[in-house]
């Protein structure tokens, strides 16, 4: 049973509840204008006291209705097992977070969270956490390689809830009990402008436009915010030069639409190649951007060849910034052919609730996985061990000849008493520094009953599972 149909029957039993002949309301009407005698005050108190008694019960029973009942009307009852109650909130910014139940098998970790806005309608299907970090599990306890995600669940719009799932996968089993999740920020109402056509002739941009050089080390990698030379790209564009040329602000803006947070602040062609520059507002968030390309036309399209951000103070080009307010787009592209290409653009822009969720939560490994080792040649690779747990997780280990080309790439399946399921490919780390011993990961879209699996089958060769 839902949350929804256990406060559906506390309501409707409360409302059958009956008074034969005798009218509460009515009743309590008359006595308030008469006189109030010693007797009045006494029934007055012993109705005051059903009606509170009434209202404690509803919100006694209400309260027993649990995050991991609830949980299990998302992911099917028959998977309560493979995950343990956890129940435990945060809160801040009118934002509840709730650890609601945690599972760990092998080298997979679930952790289902929920997020309610106390105070209003903040949240929706589209929310988003940010800034997120599950410490006490993850690279520094299980080595290799570790990576850890998220994705909804469920959106429940009469509470306001949403239900997320965070998962990480690592290349190895993981240990560690005590967890923390952390979360600094979460998005909301998320606006997208897809393909927006920008009203400019790039054939016709100036060819001597106003410039600044740019000392490399004030360059910005963007929202990273880590200093680097230029990109990857710096020899081949600039010829390894200590100064970058940078556009100067124009005073023509190009605005974009439904929205005061970007502008292409200058476009011109500077050593043959085409710069557009891209005001944002310093306030706003770091997950606010927007992307410009261009696009001929047959549809396709042509991304920058390199990109650096950067701020501007007392007419100079400053590293010196957490949020840079410039970004510059570089086309290395014949300028005979820009009359070929219009300027395209990709905004996305989200309101930002900024906080301090933290929950310390326990979790254990369960334990039942199916697991052999054996010896065989797949393909240019010897695998020597494979592993499936209920989450759906599929790990092979193995060896390589470090004369092959990696990554390892496999076409894993799985067999069961129901029918194949297939599988995609998460992740793989190589287990030494000669990269010849791997650990390759897959993940199948549902959980797994272990009992039902028949073998494994890697590149066509299939291999039987014990547990």
């Amino acid at each position: 049973m839902n949350r929804e149909n256990d406060e559906l029957i506390i309501k409707n039993a409360l409302n059958n509840v009956n008074t034969p002949g005798y009218d509460i309301t009515s009743k309590i009407e008359q006595n308030m204008t008469a006189n109030k005698s010693p007797s009045f005050k006494r029934h007055l108190v012993t109705v005051t006291a059903v009606l509170l008694l009434m209202t404690f019960t509803v919100v006694a029973a209400a309260a027993t209705i649990s995050g991991f009942k609830y949980l299990l009307t998302i992911i099917g009852e028959e998977n309560a097992a493979l995950i343990t109650p956890v129940e435990i909130s945060d809160e801040d910014q009118g934002i509840r977070m709730e650890v609601v139940a945690a599972g760990r098998f092998d080298n997979m970790l679930k952790v289902y969270v929920t997020f309610q806005d106390l105070i209003g309608e903040r949240l929706g299907d589209d929310a988003k956490p940010r800034e997120y970090n599950l410490t006490g599990i993850g690279k520094e306890k299980i080595g290799g390689m570790s990576s850890i995600g998220w994705k909804l669940m469920d959106y429940d719009e009469k509470n306001n809830k949403a239900t997320m799932l965070f998962e990480l996968a690592g290349s190895s089993k993981l240990e560690g009990e005590d967890l923390t999740l952390k979360i600094n920020k979460i998005l909301y109402n998320t606006r997208k402008v897809w393909d927006y056509k920008v009203e400019k002739n790039i054939s016709e941009v100036e060819r001597n436009p106003a410039v600044y050089f740019a000392d490399v080390k004030h360059l910005l990698s963007g929202s990273l915010g880590r200093r680097y030379i230029y990109g990857f790209e710096a020899d081949k564009i600039f010829g390894g030069l200590d100064e970058i040329p940078v556009l100067r602000e124009q005073k023509e803006a190009i605005v974009f639409p439904q929205t005061d947070t970007f502008k292409i602040s200058a476009i011109g062609i500077i050593d043959g190649r085409l710069h557009i520059q891209v005001w944002k507002d310093k306030n706003a968030d770091e997950s606010s951007y927007v992307h410009v390309s261009l696009r001929n036309a047959a549809g396709e399209y042509k991304n920058e060849d390199s990109y650096f951000s950067f701020d501007i103070e007392d007419g100079a080009v400053t590293g010196e910034t957490d949020n840079p307010a410039y970004g510059e787009y570089v086309f290395d592209i014949d300028e005979n052919k820009l009359g070929e290409y219009e300027l395209r653009a990709f905004i996305s822009e989200s309101d930002v609730i900024n906080g301090n969720w933290e929950i310390k939560f326990n979790s254990e490994d369960s334990g039942e996985i199916l697991k052999t080792n054996f010896n065989m040649e797949i393909d240019s690779a010897t695998v020597k061990s494979a592993a499936i747990n209920p989450f759906g997780g599929i790990r092979i280990e193995g060896t390589i000849d470090d004369s092959v080309k990696i990554p390892v790439m496999f076409d894993v399946k799985i067999n069961t008493t129901e029918g194949q399921i297939n599988s995609s490919e998460s992740a793989c780390s190589y287990l030494d520094n000669k990269y010849t011993a791997f650990s390759a990961f897959y993940e199948t879209e549902s959980f797994i009953d272990l009992n039902s699996v028949v073998s494994l089958e890697i590149n066509g060769r299939t291999i039987k599972l014990e547990k």
